[in-house]
C-alpha cells in the first residue's frame, strides 16, 4: 500500500527527532507529529486528501518532486 502524505510527512518529523540532542526541538517536533495524526484523521474522514485536492500547478509540481506526491 502506498504511504499517504501525512505518513510520509510523519517519516520525516521521525528521523528529525531522533537526530535531535534539544530537547525543545524534540518536544516541537513530537507535537509536529500528533498534531499530524489528527490532521490525517480529519483527511480520511472528509476524503480531502493533497493527492485529491485542486492544487495550483506549481505547488504540484514541487509536491511531486519532493516525492509527496505521485
Amino acid at each position: 500500500m502506498d504511504r499517504t502524505l501525512c505518513e510520509k510527512i510523519d517519516t520525516m518529523l521521525t528521523s528529525a527527532q531522533a537526530t535531535s540532542d534539544d530537547p525543545d526541538v524534540s518536544f516541537k517536533i513530537r507535537t509536529a507529529r500528533q498534531m499530524l495524526v489528527a490532521c490525517d484523521e480529519i483527511l480520511r474522514e472528509h476524503g480531502d486528501a493533497p493527492e485529491h485536492s485542486d492544487l495550483d500547478g506549481e505547488t504540484r509540481e514541487n509536491l511531486e518532486r519532493l516525492g509527496f506526491l505521485d
